[in-house]
């Protein structure tokens, strides 16, 4: 038996059916069992919590309320305007919004090539201002309406 891990990366438009059709599509007149991996390992605690290795891509647009605030909430803490790109890596953002689609962005302090690894360091000042950002941010969003606030 051959066993192949295919590390499919998504687009925004991409979904578990598409991929899976895609990868059946490949292997059509073979004997290959196409399918998503699990993961049920504990964690430190012992907690497992099981499900499959689907990490959906996400992305919100420049005009999302939730970018505004964020922009303007950065521009009033740094006093500079923000640079607004994707991560390369994964956060729980894959789950928030690739999932769950609540609407979410990526910040935090430091440098994002320093971000997981063991060598994992951050500045205080980039701490500091990165909490005053948070603390700031609300008081840029829009108040939520009656179907959103319902809906969480």
């Amino acid at each position: 038996m051959t066993r192949i891990l295919v590390d499919r990366r998504l687009l925004p438009q991409d979904t578990t059916k598409k991929v899976l059709s895609q990868l059946r599509e490949l292997t059509r007149g073979t004997k290959a069992k196409i399918e998503i991996q699990g993961y049920d390992e504990p964690s430190y605690t012992g907690l497992r919590v099981p499900m499959e290795k689907y990490f959906p891509t996400w992305i919100l647009p420049e005009n999302h309320p939730l970018v505004a605030g964020a922009e303007e909430a950065y521009r009033s803490v740094f006093k500079k305007k923000p640079e607004l790109d994707k991560w390369v890596g994964s956060t729980a953002g894959v789950y928030t919004m690739g999932v769950a689609d609540v609407p979410t962005i990526g910040f935090g302090p430091g440098e994002e090539s320093h971000a997981g690894p063991v060598n994992d360091h951050v500045k205080i000042d980039d701490l500091e201002k990165s909490m005053a950002f948070y603390a700031t941010l609300p008081g840029f969003l829009p108040e939520p309406d009656a179907t959103t606030s319902q809906r969480r």
